[in-house]
């Protein structure tokens, strides 16, 4: 009797048995392909958004920005033309790195040729697209290879980390026409991603050597680090497989720094670190492969990725809303709205989604 009395009292009062909110689609593009194979060429690798209407995305090759409300293709950007790879008789394309400014409404990104484009999210029109030899006479280099780039969310200022040193590497910052060099700031490391916090201050940065870093990029001043210093132990390039890598990184410019750390096709983990007393949370991320998005504002993060599953937490890890097949595959991407109310999911098969967070059924039934 008593051990019921309690299951009865923890079932009202949890929110996973029946208060909790719930996510809802109030938005999907194509329709969804269930098999990898076909739906190859036209999975969606990354979507991002530039308003609480417009998205920008990436498939079969090309650029397109799209409307959340009407479903209408405002314009299409061909990526590699009659120059795009086959292999095995399929379209092989890809984006290296993927940036969107949303107060510039610009996307830079990197191809599979290492060719920089900036483009104006408005029209579709590429605002910056240098050749090496013109890349590098702004950065004042004999040459450039271009790893890493990402936009100031701020101002459209653009972050290009290069492999102009073999150890100790560095990143480099072009003013908002992309003619002026801002500044450097120091990498330590071959980075796999760069995102920016969003007052556009700071860079935070996985690298090799499972390295974690965060720092102020004006001052080029050091905040966070986790990792092995390469010039400890300058090795390039370990390309193991199935091993727990860093996957993701969030910074909130202040004391928040989220994370996550993907453990292949077992279930990877999600850290909340804060900064000013050096202490983390850290909690299952309900995924192998982890695709990550943090709301400051509103303190929380939404998570997806193999799994399938879109969950929405608190940044303790407790599940605020969550639906276990938001797609049919693996997702790629995943972003909340500017206004934090919504989030976009692009997946490999094919869609895009927008899911709400609303009210439970139980709870607005509730008296």
């Amino acid at each position: 009797m008593h051990k019921s009395l309690i299951f009865i009292a923890f079932v009202l009062l949890s929110p996973t048995f029946g208060w909790a909110d719930e996510l809802a689609r109030v938005f999907q593009f194509r329709k969804p392909i269930a098999d990898t194979s076909d739906a190859w060429e036209d999975r969606i690798q990354h979507a991002s958004w530039i308003d609480d209407e417009w998205v920008v995305f990436f498939s079969r090759g090309k650029v397109s920005c799209l409307s959340t409300k009407s479903g209408e293709i405002r314009w299409t950007l061909e990526m590699f033309g009659e120059n795009v790879e086959r292999r095995f008789g399929r379209i092989f394309d890809g984006v290296f790195d993927w940036s969107v400014s949303r107060s510039s409404k610009r996307l830079a990104i990197i191809d599979q040729n290492l060719q920089i484009r900036v483009i104006d999210c408005t029209t579709g029109t590429v605002l910056f697209q240098p050749t090496g030899e013109q890349l590098a006479e702004i950065l004042g280099l004999r040459y450039v290879v271009v790893g890493r780039v990402v936009l100031s969310p701020t101002d459209g200022r653009l972050i290009i980390e290069s492999s102009a040193s073999t150890f100790g590497r560095h990143a480099d910052i072009l003013d908002s026409t992309y003619s002026k060099l801002e500044g450097t700031f120091d990498i330590d490391a071959d980075p796999r991603s760069i995102s920016m916090s969003p007052d556009g201050k700071r860079a935070a940065v996985i690298a090799e050597e499972d390295v974690l870093s965060v720092r102020e990029i004006l001052e080029n001043r050091e905040v966070f680090f986790r990792g092995k210093r390469i010039h400890d132990n300058p090795k390039i390039g370990k390309f193991t497989t199935d091993v727990p890598v860093y996957s993701n990184i969030r910074d909130s410019g202040d004391a928040l720094l989220v994370y996550s750390r993907d453990d292949s096709w077992s279930t990877g983990t999600v850290t909340v670190h804060n900064l000013e007393n050096d202490t983390s949370t850290t909690f299952s991320g309900r995924n192998g492969h982890i695709e990550l998005d943090v709301a400051f504002r509103s303190k929380r993060l939404v998570l997806t990725g193999t799994s399938t599953e879109l969950a929405v937490l608190d940044l303790s890890g407790d599940v605020i809303a969550a639906v276990k097949h938001a797609t049919m595959d693996r997702n790629l991407s995943v972003e909340f709205s500017p206004s934090e109310d919504r989030i976009l999911v692009g997946s490999w098969d094919t869609t895009i989604s927008v899911f709400a967070i609303v009210k439970s059924k139980e709870d607005r039934d509730r008296p």
